[in-house]
């Protein structure tokens, strides 16, 4: 929560700069995954971790951070095994985790796709996109294009155009209410 002249924001994304502030990691490198594809947790596989009170403490605020990043609720649940007795490697597996977290707290980005002539009796093409912030759907949307075109790269174009201006009108709505400051978004 955040408070200012104009107001109380209550955003998980200041609740992961703070996290990360906590741990040191706010000036980490960034990774793609929230663990490792080939790492196996187990329970005695590295040395016991000396101060499992915070590594308790900072599993809990993970477990409240995965209402905001969805992606990261599996991982959260497999190092919340060993609270118990957490080993380094347990530990080293939760600075992954918040390296991922760093990623992009509140980024927005936006998806979209077009089928090309997918409706067989008017041969137009049916475009779609959706809008995440931070990992959670915010805005979708599936639509017949009006025209028929020629090729595939014009429905692309015209899919990537209807994403374009969903993303425009919610980076205006969000600085509006002054809700982040929207630095970049990305479209794929």
């Amino acid at each position: 929560m955040a408070q200012s002249e104009d107001g109380v924001v209550i955003s998980q994304k200041k609740y992961a700069l703070d996290i990360l502030e906590e741990t040191g990691m706010q000036n980490c490198r960034t990774v793609d995954s929230p663990m490792d594809p080939n790492l196996k947790l187990m329970a005695d596989q590295s040395e016991v971790y000396l101060n499992p009170e915070r590594y308790r403490r900072l599993v809990g605020k993970l477990i409240y951070l995965t209402i905001a990043i969805p992606d990261i609720f599996i991982v959260v649940g497999v190092v919340s095994q060993f609270m118990q007795n957490p080993h380094v490697d347990h530990w080293n597996a939760i600075m992954r985790i918040l390296r991922y977290v760093k990623r992009a707290p509140g980024q927005i980005s936006g998806y979209c796709d077009a089928d090309w002539a997918g409706c067989p009796m008017h041969r137009r093409s049916t475009s779609g996109y959706c809008v995440f912030i931070g990992g959670n759907i915010i805005s979708w949307k599936s639509k017949k294009q009006t025209v028929v075109a020629r090729s595939s790269a014009k429905v692309e174009y015209r899919s990537m155009a209807m994403v374009t201006c969903e993303l425009m009108w919610i980076k205006q709505f969000l600085q509006e209410l002054r809700f982040c400051e929207v630095v970049q978004m990305k479209l794929y």
